[in-house]
């Protein structure tokens, strides 16, 4: 079973044509699972300083425009990474049992 690999990106439509800038990747993604941007929120990310998710999206690998997948493989220090099982244990985290 092959994994697969989401970003959050944030979209910049000030530039023409739009900028996509990756601001996180999650890898080995299980196939079955669709990466969203409340499981984000519930992880503890909210990528814009004051409206929640604002010119930010989540998307597979396999949509990625070509501006944002040359962006994801030039790197950048300000691109987090992380995978999937790392995701899992910020949301174990914040997760309350009664």
């Amino acid at each position: 079973m092959s994994s697969k690999v989401w970003c959050a990106y944030r979209v910049v439509r000030t530039a023409f044509p739009p900028q996509y800038i990756p601001r996180l990747i999650i890898t080995d993604v299980p196939p079955e699972v669709e990466i969203t941007e409340e499981l984000l929120q519930m992880a503890g990310y909210c990528l814009e300083r004051f409206t929640p998710w604002v010119n930010h999206r989540v998307i597979d690998f396999d949509e990625f425009p070509a501006d944002l997948l040359e962006r994801v493989r030039g790197g950048g220090s300000d691109i987090e990474c992380i995978t999937f099982s790392e995701l899992q244990a910020l949301l174990r985290g914040c997760v309350r049992y009664n």
